[in-house]
């Protein structure tokens, strides 16, 4: 009865300290930000091309907001990336294309409630399917693109893993982003972005190991549940200057993030456990950002540096990071 105890009190610690809000794909606002600073789309060319590279890191985080105790429980963060994309005009105004994402994950976890040490996830988390409208008038250029990654990495072999996950964690999802970039003088332009993004629920195990043969009282070795993973939706809007060959950009960024959510568990039956594990389950999260940037032209040639540094926020990681944006038009 005490050992069981102990995992019960390991368990309460042990998932919210894995509720950390994070987009954990490519960040897309500092693309949008960086499509601000160029005058080029898709249909004033044929193809579009663009490659990023981004580092973030954090060693503490913003908070759980009814656990604010159990929030931290590592002494290092970090991910990386590099994703490269192509699109192409299919016919006037809409185009088409492809994203094919490289990501990293690298956690230092306390001892305690894992063995004590590094954890890292990496690998190609997914292939993006792209399909977008764009227009430009005098004054605005909009951009309306409907995208959906099928996943190659498999995810997590387990939903509370010490591990931090990559991308959409295996999960198919599908996005939804608006963009307005407003000509505001031949030195000033405004930008405004958003994105919606949606994660398919999939069936998976959620505790394996001693603590599922403690709640199913010796049957099984892993309890199975469909879970379904954050949705989110984010928003930026930023100033972009322009002093040719380059330009400055000053944006705020906010990201908000869905709780998790498991249902249809196997075995079934086992109600306080459900309950316990949808309890920890409900941590929604937010985190607000300053984005800054600084881009150089070299005719279609446009580079871009960008950095974010967060402000505010719950239950998520205080992540800063840098990015560094290549693109060509022809």
């Amino acid at each position: 009865m005490k050992k069981a105890r102990n995992i019960l009190f390991a368990l309460v610690f042990l998932l919210p300290a894995l509720m950390h809000a994070q987009g954990h794909g490519i960040p897309l606002s500092f693309t949008y930000l960086f499509f601000a600073s160029d005058t080029s789309t898709v249909h004033g060319g044929s193809a579009r091309i663009r490659m990023n590279t981004f580092y973030g890191f954090a060693a503490g985080t913003m908070g759980d907001v009814e656990k604010p105790e159990t929030s931290q429980k590592f002494t290092n963060y970090n991910r990386l990336g590099f994703s490269f994309t192509i699109d192409r005009q299919l016919i006037k105004n809409i185009f088409v294309g492809f994203t094919i994402p490289y990501l990293q994950s690298n956690i230092e976890r306390l001892p305690g409630l894992y063995p004590g040490g590094n954890y890292t996830w990496q690998g190609v988390s997914e292939v993006r399917l792209r399909l977008g409208f764009e227009y430009k008038s005098k004054s605005k250029l909009w951009t309306i693109l409907l995208h959906s990654g099928i996943p190659v990495d498999k995810g997590r072999e387990g939903f509370f893993r010490p591990e931090v996950y990559i991308g959409h964690d295996g999960t198919w999802n599908i996005g939804l982003d608006y963009s307005l970039t407003w000509f505001l003088s031949n030195k000033f332009r405004f930008q405004l972005s958003s994105e919606a993004m949606m994660r398919i629920p999939k069936s998976g195990m959620i505790i394996s190991g001693e603590p599922a043969l403690i709640w199913t009282g010796n049957q099984v070795n892993a309890i199975q549940a469909t879970i379904n993973l954050r949705d989110y939706v984010t928003a930026c809007a930023g100033i972009v200057y322009l002093q040719q060959p380059w330009t400055y950009t000053l944006a705020w960024e906010s990201y908000y993030e869905t709780a998790d959510n498991a249902y249809g568990y196997s075995p079934a039956g086992l109600t306080q456990m459900e309950a316990f594990v949808q309890h920890e389950l409900e941590h929604d999260a937010l985190v607000h950002s300053v984005n800054v940037g600084l881009t150089r032209d070299f005719q279609k040639l446009h580079f871009g540096l960008y950095g974010r540094i967060p402000v505010d926020g719950y239950t998520a990681f205080r992540e800063n990071m840098i990015m560094f944006v290549f693109g060509f038009n022809f």
